[in-house]
């Protein structure tokens, strides 16, 4: 008996002409037999696939309407969403909408949405995965969540952005140039996508990297230890920002610095370190919660922990018991996580 094809539909093709970035490299992966890619949507265009061949039209992202008249006609069983985060979610969240009030599943990568509109998403939260979102192929939030921390003592050591920990990496242990590490994330996709008109130096880059940390926390506290009240990137007040002297020092061979979020409801362990450069700190409900550049002291359990080059990880304290897992957190692994959350959603191998 022939497998029914399943029905994908993607949203965030690049479509400028520069290399495969996330909806780029998953449309080459819906090509087995198992898949039927039946729908890509850019930031212009629409491809309609079916027996037909293929037909492109042209496309206006801010019109709802011809949204849904798209997904009436594809009929996606699936719809991946992987646009960036250029609001506060609610691009994100109209588009996971229409395809779950259409009877599809959602797998996206864009974080905004559980960032800021998780209220509106739980309802449906079976239906939609978050694993591409926070942690790359490592899906942080459904193994923390599946712990069922809520109540216990707990404190969790984790890097949650891999471009900023990779480029310090690059530098201070790598020997890279800081202009090179920055070059190199952004070509190869695992810095976020730059504003129209912005060119990818160190200062911009790092400091968007920095609001990205900020969003991925607030999506993970969410969807771990939320009940009624939701974390939102507010809290954290104005968000951080490096300047040229901060550069110097993060990329100080002497002084090695990596991005580290720490998350704790055990008074001595709060990261009240005031040598953080960029620091920002939170207070939700019994957690306090801190990141910033932390100069990494050699032989110290972080040292030992650390993980190197493009890769995210969680350290994870307890009861009194550590536990670590972790393992690349960009690029290739964001496809991924996407598509190993579609195929739990549709209950296939």
């Amino acid at each position: 008996m022939a497998i029914e094809k399943l029905n994908a539909l993607v949203i965030g093709r690049r479509d400028n002409g520069q290399s495969l970035n996330i909806g780029g490299e998953l449309c080459t992966r819906l090509t087995t037999s198992r898949w039927h890619l039946g729908c890509v949507l850019t930031s212009s265009l629409v491809e309609i696939h079916n027996d037909a061949g293929v037909s492109v039209h042209v496309y206006d992202p801010t019109n709802p309407q011809e949204f849904k008249d798209i997904v009436e006609v594809v009929k996606p069983h699936i719809g991946f969403v992987c646009i960036p985060t250029r609001d506060c979610g609610e691009t994100a969240l109209a588009y996971t909408r229409t395809l779950i009030d259409a009877g599809a599943k959602v797998a996206t990568a864009e974080k905004g949405m559980a960032a800021w509109q998780f209220d509106k998403i739980r309802p449906f939260i079976s239906s939609v995965d978050l694993s591409a979102a926070v942690g790359g192929g490592n899906a942080f939030l459904y193994t923390l969540k599946r712990r069922h921390l809520k109540g216990r003592r707990i404190t969790i050591r984790a890097v949650l952005n891999t471009t900023n920990n990779n480029i310090a990496w690059e530098v201070g242990d790598g020997g890279s140039s800081i202009d090179w590490a920055v070059r190199i994330a952004s070509m190869i996709g695992i810095a976020e996508p730059l504003k129209p008109g912005q060119k990818p130096n160190p200062i911009t880059i790092i400091n968007g990297e920095l609001w990205d940390t900020v969003l991925k926390i607030c999506a993970l506290m969410n969807f771990v230890f939320a009940d009624d009240e939701y974390l939102l990137p507010t809290v954290f007040g104005e968000p951080a920002q490096i300047n040229e002297h901060d550069l110097a020092r993060i990329t100080s061979v002497n002084d090695r610095r990596r991005v580290v979020v720490t998350i704790t409801n055990i008074p001595s362990d709060v990261d009240d370190d005031d040598d953080l450069i960029a620091p920002m700190h939170a207070q939700f409900g019994q957690y306090h919660i801190t990141f910033g550049f932390k100069s990494i002291r050699t032989g110290t359990v972080l040292d030992k922990w650390l993980p190197a080059g493009i890769n995210n990880g969680v350290l994870l304290k307890e009861d009194g018991h550590v536990y670590y897992f972790g393992g690349p957190g960009a690029g290739p692994a964001t496809v991924d996580a996407l598509m190993i959350g579609a195929k739990e959603l549709l209950n296939i191998d």
